[in-house]
Formats: structure tokens, C-alpha cells, sequence
């Protein structure tokens, strides 16, 4: 199976593994994210409803990732293996193709608060589409897919500003009071996982008004709150493990969604 597909992106060993396959992913699927086992570079996040936790912490213990049965709970700011969390969901109410599921095809707004729950909080989402008896993802289906990707885009595809800096704290002026209420921030993590807490603010008038506040980041944390006209943003990292490194600082204005 390995060998006769293209490329593969990502190996799934539900329920972990046992048997020593390290020599046959190495030649067949070098490139590929291992899901579980000995080899993992991902873990399950340890539901199947597309939720990571929060806070959601990249990092397990060595020993923890080597058992290869590590998930969500195992997360640990301060551990030593690189082990993102990864969400799965069911884009109807059932992994495998039924003929009886048609209504329970997961409406653009489900599908988006599985995003805000899964990749809004760091972790990778994966989507399950079931092929039908042709071979082929039901129309409805992909249509479905399309208009979530369409909304993920409407939403985030054009800040009202970003910017990215090193430091605790990240300061945005707007000028005129600008219409906000989704804050996205994305670390840089190839220097790791350092914020612990964080505390998002907006100038309303002539005042610092707290927007938001949270604890992990990691590869992208999205934060929505209550529509607010504001003339500056700031991001405030409370505490940290090393000097945070914000890849981007971004603003939106979403409609109020």
C-alpha cells in the first residue's frame, strides 16, 4: 500500500503498534507523518470530535512519546519530544460510507467551530471524507468541503493589519478605531512552543481594554470575542518560558461570527 500510491503524507496506526515497521516507513513513506507508535511525529488528541484542549502544549516527555500511546493529556510545555496534537473528525456522524447518514452532513457553522476547536488552539485537524460504493466522495460531500474552506477564508484571508516581533510585548496602531474581533497569533516554532500565558488588549477610547486571555499558542491560537471599536492592539505575554518569538500578530474583522 505504501509503495503503489504516490507519496504519502501521513501513516495512521490506530490504537498504537507494536510490530518494528521503521525500516519499511524509511523506504516508503521518508516524508510522511507517522500517527502513534514508536515512530510518531504526531499524537492523538484523545476524542473524535475535533477538540484539542486548552491549553494545548505541543511538547511530551521523551519517555512519554516513546510509549507511543501519548495524547492530549500527556501535554507538557516543558517536555523534550515534539509531539503536536492531532484532532479527527467526521465530516457525517459515521467514519465509514452509510446510505441512512445523508442529514447528518455537518453544516459550514459546525464545521467551523470544529476549526476554532482544533486548529484555533494549535493542533492539526483531520477531516474524515468516506468514499462512497463508486470509489468517489459523495457531491454533497465535497461541496461541503468547499464552502468550509471558502468560510475559512472569508474569515481569516484578510487581516485588518498584522505585524510579528521578538518580546513580551507586541504593540499594533491602528490609527482611526477600527472594527476588531478575532485575534490570531502564531509563534514561530522552530524556536519551540514559549508562551505560557498572554493577556490581548485594545485602546477603546482612551483606555487599555482586555479583549481576550489565554495560556499556550504554538503554531496559531485564534481568539474571538465581542465586536470592539479600537484605535491600538497590544499582545502582552505574562509569562513565558524564553524570549517569545511571534511569527504573526493578526486582526480581523470577521462580521461578528
Amino acid at each position: 500500500m505504501l509503495s503503489r500510491y504516490g507519496e504519502m503524507m501521513e501513516v495512521w496506526f490506530d490504537g498504537s503498534l507494536v510490530v518494528p515497521v521503521g525500516d519499511i516507513l524509511q523506504e516508503y513513506a521518508p516524508r510522511a507523518m507517522i500517527f502513534q507508535g514508536k515512530h510518531a511525529t504526531i499524537r492523538w488528541v484523545g476524542n473524535e470530535s475535533g477538540v484539542a484542549p486548552d491549553p494545548n502544549w505541543n511538547a511530551v516527555p521523551m519517555d512519554v512519546a516513546e510509549s507511543g500511546t501519548s495524547t492530549a493529556k500527556d501535554g507538557d510545555p516543558r517536555g523534550d519530544a515534539w509531539l503536536p496534537n492531532e484532532c479527527d473528525a467526521r465530516i457525517r456522524a459515521h467514519w465509514f460510507w452509510n446510505s441512512k447518514n445523508a442529514a447528518t452532513l455537518k453544516t459550514v457553522d459546525q464545521l467551523m467551530e470544529i476549526y476554532y476547536a482544533s486548529v484555533g488552539r494549535g493542533a492539526v485537524l483531520l477531516l474524515n471524507h468516506t468514499p462512497d460504493p463508486t470509489g468517489r466522495i459523495p457531491e454533497a460531500d465535497a461541496r461541503r468541503a468547499a464552502e468550509f474552506g471558502a468560510e475559512i477564508k472569508r474569515r481569516f484571508g484578510t487581516p485588518v493589519v498584522e505585524a510579528s516581533g521578538r518580546g513580551s510585548l507586541l504593540e499594533i496602531e491602528l490609527g482611526e478605531p477600527v472594527r476588531i474581533d478575532h485575534v490570531m497569533i502564531q509563534e514561530d516554532i522552530a524556536g519551540g512552543q514559549r508562551v505560557l500565558e498572554y493577556v490581548l488588549e485594545g485602546m477603546a477610547g482612551d483606555e487599555w481594554k482586555e479583549l481576550s486571555r489565554g495560556t499556550s499558542v504554538g503554531y496559531k491560537k485564534i481568539d474571538r470575542f465581542e465586536p470592539v471599536r479600537v484605535s491600538k492592539i497590544r499582545f502582552r505575554c505574562t509569562e513565558s518560558l524564553a524570549l517569545p518569538l511571534i511569527k504573526r500578530f493578526a486582526v480581523f474583522d470577521v462580521g461578528g461570527r
